[in-house]
């Protein structure tokens, strides 16, 4: 092989002799188609040279030479042609990733973006959340709280009652007895004493079943005199009788302690004199301790005396320091 850089494969079409055929034939193809091209051509004028020689070098007719000559400068200028179009679509392809990266990178911002909205939300409701659950917890703690308390009084109630027996004794005459005065109270004075109202029927009904037609109270006899003490606590306004506490002395006493809360008002001064002193005393409360003791008569079943005491004279003195 003799190729190298000043023989080339091709050095054969690029002799001289190749060289010369091809001008010689260029040649002659010019000369045997200029009359023809001067018939058919109009007459031109001596003024224009450039034309001529415009036409003489026109370019030759392809030969079978020619063209195998033009296919393999073709073949040799290919890969370039295919280099350079490699080189353009990488170069689009270079864009288009840029661009794509570009896009990507906006998406994971956005995204971002996004997980941080989602996570500032669920922040927020998780507060609103320990918030309502801390609310209800509060509320669920005051009413343990008030439960607990009514429990307690419950309890306390149910101890008071577990003194009082069922059997119609003493003891249930007792308790009968308070809630009686206490109904007696939430009754006016004139009600009261003209016997009439079926809350009165009650209570007369009970006097009539439990108490002994002659029954002392303090120093009187009869159920009226029972009924006329209570009338008397009528003078008094906020009137609360409250029971202690009930305690056996002997087999057939019972005695009840209890606290009594009384307002003096205009009406309790108004059946005496209007004195300095009862002007001081208006609209005072006073508390007033006091026992009411029970005898009962196993052999008929009823109470035969009722003996009833308050201290009235303590919590009066108390303001004065007497």
């Amino acid at each position: 092989m003799s190729n190298s850089v000043l023989c080339p494969p091709n050095k054969h079409l690029l002799s001289d002799g190749v060289i010369r055929e091809l001008e010689q034939l260029s040649r002659d193809i010019a000369t045997s188609s200029w009359p023809e091209q001067q018939q058919d051509r109009p007459q031109r004028s001596s003024h224009f040279p450039m034309q001529l020689s415009t036409n003489r070098h026109s370019f030759p007719a392809r030969t079978p030479d020619t063209v195998s000559l033009e296919g393999k400068r073709a073949r040799f200028e290919q890969p370039e042609c295919l280099d350079m179009e490699l080189e353009e679509s990488d170069r689009i392809n270079h864009r288009k990733k840029i661009r794509a990266i570009g896009t990507t990178e906006q998406q994971a911002k956005i995204l971002e973006l996004l997980k941080l909205g989602r996570d500032s939300e669920r922040k927020r409701r998780r507060d609103n959340q320990r918030r309502y659950r801390k609310k209800q917890q509060d509320v669920i703690d005051g009413l343990e709280v008030s439960s607990e308390r009514l429990r307690d009084e419950i309890h306390q109630l149910q101890q008071r009652r577990s003194y009082v027996s069922t059997n119609g004794s003493v003891w249930d005459v007792a308790i009968h007895y308070f809630r009686v005065c206490h109904l007696s109270l939430c009754l006016g004075e004139r009600q009261l004493s003209s016997l009439e109202s079926s809350q009165l029927s009650y209570l007369l009904h009970f006097m009539q079943t439990t108490m002994a037609a002659d029954v002392v109270y303090n120093a009187d006899h009869g159920t009226k005199a029972i009924l006329s003490n209570w009338s008397i606590l009528q003078w008094f306004d906020w009137v609360m009788i409250e029971v202690e506490g009930l305690e056996r002395n002997g087999r057939e006493t019972l005695v009840a302690r209890t606290t009594t809360r009384v307002t003096i008002c205009f009406l309790t001064v108004e059946r005496g004199t209007m004195t300095p002193l009862a002007n001081k005393l208006l609209n005072k409360r006073f508390v007033l301790r006091g026992s009411t003791r029970f005898e009962w008569d196993s052999r008929r079943s009823c109470v035969t005396n009722v003996a009833s005491q308050s201290d009235f004279l303590t919590p009066m003195l108390q303001p004065w320091n007497w």
